[in-house]
């Protein structure tokens, strides 16, 4: 994380060094909770509807993509942890609590229930931009990149079929139908 702090104010880097320590203490068992430096932890699924700015990928983001980044604000910093279906936040610094309801890890719970989840219209919005970079990213692939994959894609078809990635992918063409995919391809 250390190489990560520069990127931040001198306030902003001492939050982190402290939640970092924080998390540190209570993962090794020597805090009962983190205290101010709060987990969240959200599950994903397909979505159910979306208005026109939503990346046309957005499915596929949600339901595979792993990725990590460390998110500052104002006066804000957080964690961003995304691991297949699940998100995983480390509030840093949030001085609006409230604004998440739903997502917080209990520490002494030890389970995750369906609930429902209200987050930060900004929130949406960056989950809308990584997608959208995501894509970006995939179109960067050259064409004998790309013929490769198509040509592994194509003989292991049977495998693909049923599988957690074609759901995704089947989402998004539900939703979004040729736009889901680039131009390029």
């Amino acid at each position: 994380m250390e190489e990560h702090l520069n990127t931040l104010e001198l306030d902003e880097q001492a939050w982190a060094l402290q939640a970092e320590t924080v998390w540190r203490e209570y993962l090794l068992g020597r805090r009962p909770h983190p205290g101010a430096f709060q987990q969240h932890l959200l599950p994903l699924d397909r979505l159910v509807g979306a208005d026109a700015d939503v990346a046309p990928n957005m499915n596929r983001y949600l339901m595979r993509v792993v990725q990590m980044d460390l998110c500052r604000a104002p006066k804000r910093a957080f964690t961003f942890s995304k691991l297949g279906r699940f998100i995983i936040l480390g509030f840093i610094h949030e001085p609006n609590l409230q604004q998440w309801q739903g997502p917080k890890v209990h520490a002494n719970e030890g389970f995750v229930q369906p609930r429902r989840y209200v987050l930060p219209r900004a929130f949406g919005a960056y989950l809308n931009e990584k997608a959208r970079s995501t894509s970006k990213a995939l179109d960067s692939v050259s064409d004998r990149q790309q013929a490769k994959i198509d040509e592994t894609l194509l003989s292991k078809a049977d495998l693909f079929v049923g599988s957690d990635a074609f759901a995704a992918m089947q989402a998004d063409i539900e939703m979004f139908g040729s736009e889901a995919f680039s131009r390029r391809r």
